[in-house]
């Protein structure tokens, strides 16, 4: 039976978990004892890349003098039997290093076909002699904890070392360490543990050299189905982590990018990143804004925008807001507010999504067709002459009291926008004349003067004559007003 070696001559395997902790060897060596995978920690170890080695080098060449002394451990694992064992390793630098040795048989049917190799640095980890000042501190600083993560590696073809064991190990509860570990990696020992061996089963997956059953056994596993569901379910993490990251990703593209003011936030309401154009309308391009809350860069923010923020959170979208604030020169200014959550995965909300746009302009332009509105609506009542106006940037539509007079509607009757007013005018021939004469004013400059039937709020038909013109800038309609006059009589 022709043998499959576990990775290709050319492969160059990428950094993983396995080398987070830079002096842990993994390699793989066949029956004829050719290095057929090695990982990157080799050249920490012996200076070696591992293009160096890969299908070039022989293991006794390799070992030199130690050869002799791993000879027979070497014989047993070709004979079946996993091998665990220290060594003194001696290094090109002349440092010798206490390792941790794990040989793990490669099954091909009954035969051995080949030898896993996992080479762990000892020296750092903690000697049983330390006083007991040191065994009070210990558990207490983050290198407990790395040693723990250390061992886990060391153990991720032997079985899992037990809680108990690494607890009484390294001199701490076992409740103290499950709650240290899980708030340092964010998993719970076990599952950190099974996440070793199943990204190096995926890495051999990939490769298509082995199947699952063979792996089932290498893992220690009861029975080949208890593989396969667990490295499922860390599929589908992983899959969910990479879809984090890339939309995240998108999302910092877009806005980045973007030529709008917008900024995106996380769950907590701090900064991620910015558009420059954010950067220019707040004077911020000097400040370092990732991870400061918005109250910090905004800080009279409106109960308002907090509603609307607490929203988007909960994934609802388009929400819009106009917010007073005070300008840097101290007179009063308008910002709109566009928010909308964005997502880490298909229900997942990340955060937010805020759109800003300084409309100061136009509410002051706003408010000064509000004053001469008031002035000509007092002129008007003598002849019982309506008014009104439609602005089209704020898709706001006022109509003076007389206009709701002569509709039958009430004072607080509020109208949502022009297009909302169509319902009063006469369906047929009279609605379609004042549609289109609206069209036209919008689309180009100019006005129009018609005469039109229209039923009111109490089902009353009047003629009215409506005038209307149109107020343009850069070529776009900003807004329409005129006259509504009953001629009933």
């Amino acid at each position: 039976m022709k043998k499959k070696m576990p990775f290709n001559s050319t492969e160059s395997p990428s950094v993983s978990v396995f080398d987070m902790n830079k002096n842990t060897i993994l390699a793989y060596w066949d029956r004829g004892l050719i290095c057929r995978f090695v990982n990157n920690a080799v050249f920490n170890w012996f200076g070696i890349l591992p293009e160096q080695m890969i299908n070039k080098i022989n293991l006794r060449d390799f070992l030199g003098p130690v050869y002799k002394q791993n000879g027979p451990f070497i014989k047993a694992a070709f004979d079946g039997k996993t091998q665990i064992f220290n060594s003194m390793i001696p290094t090109p630098s002349g440092k010798v290093l206490n390792a941790k040795i794990t040989y793990v048989p490669d099954f091909d049917e009954n035969d051995v076909k080949g030898i896993f190799v996992h080479v762990a640095d000892m020296n750092n980890v903690v000697n049983p002699t330390l006083n007991d000042n040191l065994k009070k501190t210990l558990p207490h600083n983050h290198q407990g904890l790395e040693d723990i993560q250390q061992a886990l590696a060391a153990s991720v073809l032997t079985g899992f070392p037990g809680i108990s064991n690494l607890a009484k190990k390294y001199y701490v509860s076992e409740s103290k360490l499950k709650r240290d570990f899980k708030e340092k990696y964010g998993i719970t020992i076990f599952a950190y543990y099974r996440n070793l061996q199943m990204e190096l089963a995926n890495k051999y997956l990939s490769a298509k050299k082995y199947n699952k059953n063979q792996l089932a056994l290498m893992f220690n596993f009861s029975n080949p189905s208890n593989f396969s569901a667990c490295y499922k379910k860390y599929l589908e993490h992983r899959h969910i982590s990479d879809i984090n990251n890339y939309n995240l990703a998108n999302y910092k593209d877009f806005v980045e990018q973007s030529v709008a003011a917008v900024a995106l936030f996380d769950i907590n309401m701090h900064f991620i990143t910015t558009s420059q154009k954010w950067l220019n309308e707040y004077n911020l391009s000097d400040t370092e804004l990732a991870g400061k809350s918005l109250n910090e860069v905004l800080p009279n923010i409106e109960e308002k925008f907090r509603a609307l923020q607490l929203d988007s959170l909960k994934g609802i979208v388009n929400n819009y807001a106009d917010l007073a604030v005070t300008q840097k020169d101290g007179t009063p200014g308008w910002i709109r507010l566009d928010i909308q959550p964005w997502y880490k995965n298909i229900d997942e909300v990340g955060g937010v999504l805020i759109f800003t746009k300084d409309i100061t302009a136009l509410k002051q332009a706003e408010e000064k067709d509000k004053q001469f509105f008031e002035i000509l609506n007092k002129t008007n009542e003598i002849e019982r002459i309506g008014t009104w106006y439609q602005n089209s940037i704020t898709n706001t539509a006022v109509w003076s009291k007389i206009t709701r007079e002569i509709l039958e509607v009430d004072d607080d009757y509020v109208i949502a926008n022009l297009e909302a007013s169509l319902k009063f005018y006469k369906q047929g021939k009279n609605r379609d004349l004042v549609k289109s004469s609206l069209n036209n004013v919008f689309k180009k400059r100019g006005s129009f003067d018609i005469e039109v039937e229209l039923i009111t709020a109490k089902k009353n038909l009047k003629r009215i004559r409506l005038i209307c013109y149109s107020e343009f800038k850069n070529d776009q309609c900003e807004k329409i007003s005129g006259i509504f006059h009953d001629i009933s009589y």
